[in-house]
């Protein structure tokens, strides 16, 4: 190709660009760059209005499903700087990007003094955009699992105005209520964009970044952790247990649903590479959450094994029963870790478990001092009883306590409460009747749409999962889905074959 036609191939690719952005804004933006470059000194403002313009046009005509899991991927994939990942042992190459995506734009983008993370305004946006796309009509539950999720925003501002004018911390009221906002926003765009393709893709990224995180884990034990020969509290981070028991519901699901139609040595593989990093991370309660989670699949197993199962049960109790007995007598070992971790859960001479006793006491304590909406969002819990000092550590902890679903209990009142769980609710009614769904798929789907309101679930009452992004995201993808695919017919494509040029709609129908 000639240099003229080159440049004349450049020049209406600019002219597309510019009339896609718009040339009026572009000038303004321009002008506004070059006003900031001058009053700061700064040659990137110059270019970064523009910049920031052109993106987010260009990002308007993208599929808000393909952003949807751009932005799942980020989410999950990125390590969340406030959950302090490898406890500061070691840095993750990938840091700066968690950092970036989750930390106010105000202390991470030089001269933007916005307080909001990208990833909060991303999320909203894509709701935003979710609900005023034309969608496929929605079925009962959808739209009930809709109101209910507006009635929780609903009670959650209203416990938050209520807490503010009590005299509560607005600015802690954005620690304790925007994590949860968020998860609803999550929760209404999967249910409304949902398709079974959207599914499949969602659970290839959930697998594939599940294995990364796996392997990462696994490597860091072994290089950073292990050689100490030192106690640790965790490897990555709490939330990857979550991730990693979601993992495993959807392999399960796949492995009951198709056990007989594909082969399944690399779920197999999988499983195990999974179970090895929640081994090596040392978080019990991601065996409480594996353990109800198997219950449900053992449960939720379609009607022509369940006869099977029952036998399997028979041969297998006696088998499990033996094993949990040695575990409970046999010294710490990495063999009987499911059991022992189960077993300190309740273990009052754990200096953890008694400090979440203490802390429990507390919350029961403020939850009966409380009004139907509590304290109000912006005020602490009650320290009746004074347990280990965190506040050097962890300064919010009055705010923040671990059992977050006592504390949202205790803040929000029973109005909150409910509000709040409603939607959960009636997602995991959704999940529970896809079981004997048609599709082998949805069966499969269903299975993990319900651990992982499990996992979310279970992890808010042990260890803070109400503010935990990635927890969230987890939780709400499968209430989202499981409402939003109840109603489908078929696994399949629901948009009707292209007709070929030439040939009729009426000539297709009879095969001509």
């Amino acid at each position: 190709m000639t240099a003229a036609p080159l440049h004349r191939s450049a020049n209406r690719r600019a002219g597309e660009l510019i009339g896609l952005v718009g040339r009026r804004k572009l000038f303004a933006c321009l002008v506004v760059g070059l006003l900031a470059a001058l009053v700061t000194g700064s040659i990137a403002f110059a270019v970064a209005p523009a910049a920031a313009l052109i993106i987010v046009q260009l990002l308007r005509f993208q599929p808000v499903e393909r952003l949807f899991v751009l932005s799942a991927v980020a989410t999950i994939g990125f390590d969340h700087p406030s959950e302090q990942p490898y406890m500061g042992q070691w840095t993750s190459p990938v840091r700066v990007l968690g950092e970036l995506w989750f930390h106010p734009m105000a202390t991470t983008v030089p001269g933007v003094p916005l307080p909001l993370a990208p990833s909060l305004l991303v999320t909203v946006w894509l709701a935003w955009r979710a609900a005023t796309t034309a969608q496929r009509p929605l079925g009962g539950a959808a739209r009930f699992y809709l109101r209910a999720s507006a009635l929780a925003v609903s009670t959650l501002l209203a416990a938050q105005a209520y807490g503010v004018a009590r005299g509560g911390d607005l600015r802690q009221t954005f620690y304790q209520l925007a994590p949860l906002l968020l998860t609803i926003a999550v929760g209404v765009t999967t249910a409304l964009i949902a398709t079974p393709q959207l599914l499949r893709r969602l659970e290839k990224v959930v697998l594939a970044v599940a294995a990364v995180r796996a392997l990462v884990c696994l490597y860091v034990y072994a290089t950073v952790f292990r050689p100490t020969g030192q106690s640790f509290l965790y490897v990555t981070t709490h939330s990857d247990s979550v991730l990693w028991v979601v993992a495993l519901a959807i392999l399960i699901g796949r492995l009951l649903t198709t056990f007989r139609h594909q082969p399944q040595r690399g779920r197999a593989a999988l499983a195990l590479l999974l179970l090895a990093a929640i081994t090596a991370n040392n978080r019990r309660l991601a065996w409480v959450e594996l353990g109800v989670v198997v219950a449900y699949a053992m449960w939720a197993m379609p009607p022509r094994l369940r006869r099977l199962r029952n036998r399997i049960g028979v041969i297998a109790l006696p088998m499990l029963l033996a094993y949990t007995a040695a575990g409970l007598s046999a010294p710490p070992s990495r063999i009987f870790m499911p059991v022992q971790a189960l077993n300190s859960v309740n273990d009052e001479e754990d200096s953890s478990t008694l400090s979440r006793e203490i802390e429990n006491y507390n919350l029961y304590v403020t939850i009966r001092q409380g009004s139907p909406l509590g304290t109000g969002f912006g005020h602490e819990y009650t320290e009746q009883v004074v347990g280990p000092d965190i506040a050097t550590a962890f300064p919010q902890y009055r705010y923040l306590p671990h059992n977050s679903m006592l504390g949202l209990l205790a803040f929000g009142g029973i109005v909150g409460f409910i509000g709040f769980w409603l939607p959960f609710i009636v997602a995991m009614g959704a999940a529970a009747r896809l079981r004997d769904h048609a599709s082998r798929h949805l069966r499969a789907g269903g299975m993990w749409f319900a651990g992982s309101i499990i996992a979310y679930t279970l992890m808010a009452w042990g260890d803070i999962g109400l503010q935990s992004s990635l927890n969230g995201l987890l939780g709400a993808l499968g209430a989202g889905f499981a409402v939003r695919l109840l109603g489908e017919d078929t696994a399949r494509p629901t948009t009707p074959p292209t007709t070929p040029p030439g040939r009729t709609a009426d000539a297709m129908a009879v095969g001509a």
